[in-house]
Order: structure tokens, then sequence, then C-alpha cells
């Protein structure tokens, strides 16, 4: 196992990657700590081309960080130019069904030993993962955190139809229902981080906006909202 740094423009991604990021997050988390989790090469990948089996959304996240003209962070080196991205070569998977294997494990192994069930785990997958997942079985290479019966399950819930028709979006399913109307808009319309250098910072911005922010303070509402008793609302049956 070697580390090697390989210019940005020159990594590439795993092009059958389920995996969903939160990029933004991704930023942040590299703005505070630096870059110290190397995408790991897999020469099998794509085809036998390679690219990253892991380290897909950290490497997207570098790309947009350069292209919005930040420096480069912590653990990242210039190189011609361009940033050069430390990478991991070696222990390499002798096929690209076990290296994909290896990449959903990576992911998903980091859910175990919490009581997480299957529908958990798959907020972190996006519609293309049960496909996969059933190639990488018939290959014989399912990943280690999922069993033929999580499969089972999964390919149940992608073929679910209504009168014959199959429901990739159960969204859809709502067309034709009776209207829910609602003058109060429960939801934000958006949502931003905002970044304190200091205490005395969150402080002047507490008062600022004339409510109680602190150390503790994971989110608030602008203009503040007051908290409604939502087991007062009940259905009823108008059939």
């Amino acid at each position: 196992m070697r580390i090697e740094y390989v210019p940005l423009a020159q990594a590439v991604l795993w092009d059958r990657n389920p995996k969903r990021h939160d990029i933004g997050a991704l930023i942040a988390s590299i703005e505070r700590h630096g870059f110290k989790d190397p995408p790991k090469f897999e020469p099998e990948l794509n085809g036998g081309e390679g690219g990253f089996v892991e380290g897909n959304g950290r490497t997207i996240a570098l790309r947009a960080m350069r292209q919005r003209g930040d420096g480069p962070p912590r653990g990242i080196a210039e190189l011609d130019g361009d940033w050069a991205v430390p990478v991991l070569f070696g222990v390499d998977a002798p096929s690209q069904r076990a290296a994909e294997a290896y990449g959903v494990d990576h992911n998903a192994l980091t859910m175990a030993g919490g009581d997480f069930d299957l529908t958990d785990h798959m907020r972190m997958w996006d519609k293309d993962f049960t496909e996969l997942l059933e190639g990488l079985a018939q290959a014989d290479e399912l990943p280690v955190a999922f069993d033929g019966e999580d499969l089972d399950r999964l390919l149940v819930w992608s073929s679910i139809s209504l009168d014959g028709k199959v429901v990739d979006d159960p969204s859809n399913e709502w067309e034709g229902m009776p209207e829910f109307e609602n003058e109060e808009n429960f939801g934000a319309i958006q949502s931003i981080k905002v970044h304190f250098a200091t205490e005395k910072d969150i402080k002047d911005f507490s008062e600022l906006i004339g409510q109680d922010v602190t150390m503790n303070t994971t989110y608030i509402w602008f203009p503040k909202q007051v908290r409604e008793n939502l087991l007062a609302y009940k259905c009823e049956d108008e059939s």
C-alpha cells in the first residue's frame, strides 16, 4: 500500500457509484479538518480503466472548491498549477465486481453496530443501487453489509406495482387523490450555513436577530417560529 499525489484534473471517479453525497458538508469538513482521507484507486473499476472506489464525493468537493477559487486545503498539494490529491494504491481487488463490493462495504459498514434497518441504509444510495447489488450477487460478490434476504426485499420494493403498473416514484401515486390545502408554509424555502469565528460573534448574531443562539444551537427559524402541538391534529374518515 502506498500514497501518491495525483493531479486533481486526472482523478477518475467510479462511473457506477450509487452513493449519495452532501457536497456542501464535505467542503465544510475539508475546510475545517483538512483533507485526511485519501481516495483509493482500483485498476479493475470502470471496465478495467480504473477509478476511485472510495473518495468520489470528497474529490467532487475538491473540484468545487478549486472552481470557486479557493486555495488548496491542508493535505492537498500544488503540482504544475493544479491541485494534487493524495491517492491510495495497492491491495487491489481481483475484479470489477470485487472492487464494487468493497466500495459498497466501505460506506455501508460505517452504519454497522447501530440500530439501523434496511430502509435506513437505503437513504444512502440512489435508485441504481438495487441493480448494482443484484449484479454483485450474481457474480457471488455480495457485500458483507448486505445478505440475500436484504436483496430479496429490495427487489420486491423495486417491483411493487399498482394495477399492473410498476411504482418507480411513490409520490406520483398521489395524483388523483383528494386535495390538501393549507395556507401555512411549514417548509423552509432556503437553508444556509452561517460560520462564526468567535463566541462573541455568536452573541452579537443572537442579539441582532432577537433569538437565543448558543454553542449548542444546531438550527433556527427566521422569523422565530412557535412550536405547535402536533398531537392536537388528527385525521378523520369523511367517507
